[in-house]
């Protein structure tokens, strides 16, 4: 008898440090789970910011495209200025789709980039700096291509 009770109390600690690793690895996840989740949230605005002025500047809305520009932005390269832009490298604005590789966020706003590909089929290069303005995100700096 005391031999029997001693195996099952032996077997007792095994039980209990397998059940303490279980639990640190369902917190582990449960951490970076929810870092992930905040990090996509965090930058979901931004990006959808960036995909707007492409679907604008693609389907020919240029001034929509432009009002994705921030106040900075606008005095740099005005709505002409941009136009002319957008007609001179119109291969340049004919998306198609777009993946994100690299978010970046920090204080002073959001860097997104990644490639485009454009109705032709190649893929190209894309970047966006944003910051907030006024609650929303606007473009700082774009660059399309090489």
């Amino acid at each position: 008898m005391p031999e029997e009770e001693n195996k099952k109390s032996g077997s007792g600690w095994v039980k209990w440090v397998l059940m303490g690793c279980g639990v640190l690895v369902l917190g582990g996840v449960g951490f970076f789970a929810c870092v992930y989740i905040f990090v996509s949230e965090a930058t979901e605005a931004p990006r959808q910011t960036a995909e707007a002025f492409l679907d604008h500047a693609t389907s020919g809305d240029l001034e929509a495209a432009h009002d994705c520009f921030s106040v900075l932005l606008k005095e740099v390269q005005n709505l002409e200025e941009f136009s002319a832009i957008v007609e001179g490298n119109s291969e340049l604005f004919s998306v198609e789709d777009t993946s994100f590789t690299n978010i970046s966020m920090d204080m002073d706003g959001c860097e997104i980039s990644g490639t485009a590909t454009l109705s032709a089929g190649t893929k190209v290069p894309i970047s966006f700096r944003l910051a907030e303005e006024g609650g929303t995100w606007k473009l700082l700096s774009y660059e399309i291509g090489d």
